[in-house]
């Protein structure tokens, strides 16, 4: 605030004016009283005339009396309002000292703490991080960058010696037991980057994580993601899970990576929702694979993947594009009563059913192709719903296949299919054109009761020609023919 535009008035100063106003209205006084004192007429009209004039004098010193009080009032206002600026000025200076002093603190905190995680000494490294800890929790803009430092430790080498485990198992603990959303010490809008890491039965149960890195990692032990939220994007592309591994009622907000991933053990996916673009191509599961009631609302792909043992999509969801190209099914596969949305299309070209592929009361609501797909022992789709055109183009079914009253709401093609035992569309609903153009049945396993073609196809109408014998395949093959 600039200073004011008159000079100060000191109370001396006032006290001086007023002095000279009282001698100098004294002296009129008596000069008048003697010029004028005579008693005569005229000598009383001018004495009237000065007493008028001395009123409005008068009135003008009050006048002015009045003006000097307001100034100095103005001017005490202003001393006031100055004296609190500079208040503020020195609070802002003391708040800003201290605030600089503060941050050496957390500096040299920091900075002692991150070196003593460099010691030798496993004592010396649990203290460093218990330390990180604390300053995390107590100074809020240093937890990211603290979990750097925690994620950084994990992802290098590991030492083989107890000392080391249980270093990296606190680092560990030090991130689940901030990750979980309750209490004062729930640290939120967390990055993860476990890059390359080496964690030993990792733990993040119901934990709630912004982004997460996992690429490469290597899971020693049970790994546990059960119910844990991924707000964002969430890779473990090429990871390693060397026992079972839990995303039961996981939720994945953004993009979910698992491409090239390795389950060695069983891997639970039961209930859990992927909001975005979810990715298991090329990814490998050594025992069961559960997705039993899972949600997928963006494309899925399970492209390449391979399932030692049983894949379970048991009422899965598919709200998108649902590819399962050249994925190999070595067990059972369960679709039952799965539901692949009007979103995208669903691809199985070129997958293999090593034993059975059930399908039953599995609703198609877009295309669904499973052109030179293999099904081996049996192929269930019976009371199955397709919405959409269904392509079984060239596709082999080396066991049972059963389409009992399922229904074809569109095109239905068969074209080039190979079916070398039972088969049996029986009721099955063909309400668009259904291809059978070229289809090949194997007539020497089976007495011909055990195949029920769909209506205008018969068994009499299978014509054995030297052209139906298939390359490599034993046994009696022959066209299946249509009447016109």
């Amino acid at each position: 605030m600039s200073e004011p535009s008159h000079p100060y008035l000191s109370t001396r100063s006032i006290v001086l004016a007023a002095i000279a106003l009282v001698l100098l209205g004294a002296g009129l006084v008596t000069v008048l009283l003697w010029a004028y004192g005579s008693g005569t007429e005229s000598d009383k009209a001018r004495l009237e005339a000065i007493k008028t004039a001395g009123t409005i004098v008068v009135g003008t010193g009050g006048a002015a009396a009045l003006w000097l009080a307001a100034r100095r009032q103005q001017t005490a206002e202003f001393a006031v309002h100055q004296k609190k600026l500079d208040q503020a000025h020195q609070d802002r200076v003391a708040a800003q000292t201290e605030h600089d002093a503060s941050e050496r603190r957390v500096t040299d905190l920091y900075t002692k703490s991150v070196e003593l995680l460099g010691s030798e000494n496993a004592s010396v490294r649990l203290g460093g991080m218990y330390a990180l800890e604390r300053l995390a929790q107590n100074v809020p803009d240093q937890r990211q960058t603290i979990v750097n430092v925690l994620c950084a430790y994990l992802r290098m080498p590991e030492k083989e010696s107890a000392e080391d485990r249980q270093v990296r198992l606190t680092a560990q603990r030090i991130l689940a037991s901030h990750l979980h959303p309750e209490g004062d010490t729930f640290w939120g809008g967390i990055d993860l980057d476990l890059t390359g890491a080496v964690l030993v039965d990792f733990d993040l149960t119901s934990c709630r994580v912004r982004t997460a890195a996992f690429d490469a990692a290597k899971f020693v032990g049970a790994a546990a993601f059960r119910e844990v939220l991924f707000a964002g994007e969430a890779t473990f592309e090429h990871a390693e899970f060397g026992a079972e591994a839990s995303f039961t009622n996981a939720e994945f907000g953004g993009r979910a990576a698992f491409g090239d991933t390795e389950f060695a053990d069983i891997a639970w996916f039961s209930r859990a929702v992927f909001r975005a673009v979810a990715r298991f191509d090329n990814a490998v599961f050594g025992e069961d694979a559960w997705y039993s009631e899972a949600m997928f609302a963006g494309p899925v792909l399970f492209d390449d993947a391979e399932f030692g043992q049983r894949a379970l999509f048991t009422q899965a969801r598919f709200g998108y594009h649902a590819g399962f190209r050249r994925s190999r099914f070595k067990q059972d596969a369960h679709f039952r009563q799965a539901i692949f949305e009007r979103g995208g299309n669903v691809s199985f070209e070129l997958a293999e059913f090593s034993r059975t592929a059930w399908f039953v009361d599995a609703e198609f609501g877009a295309a669904a192709r499973f052109d030179e797909t293999v099904f081996g022992e049996l192929a269930h789709f019976g009371s199955a719903r397709f919405n959409a055109a269904t392509l079984f183009t060239k596709a082999r079914f080396d066991g049972e296949c059963n389409f009992k009253e399922a229904a074809f709401a569109e095109m239905a093609s068969f074209y080039e299919a190979e079916f070398g035992s039972n088969v049996s569309f029986h009721d099955a609903e063909f309400r668009g054109d259904v291809g059978l153009v070229k289809v090949r049945a194997r007539i020497d396993v089976l007495p011909s009761s055990a195949r029920v073609w769909p209506d205008g196809v018969s068994e009499v109408d299978l014509v054995t020609d030297a052209e139906a014998a298939l390359k490599g395949r034993e046994g009696r093959w022959g066209y299946l023919t249509v009447r016109a």
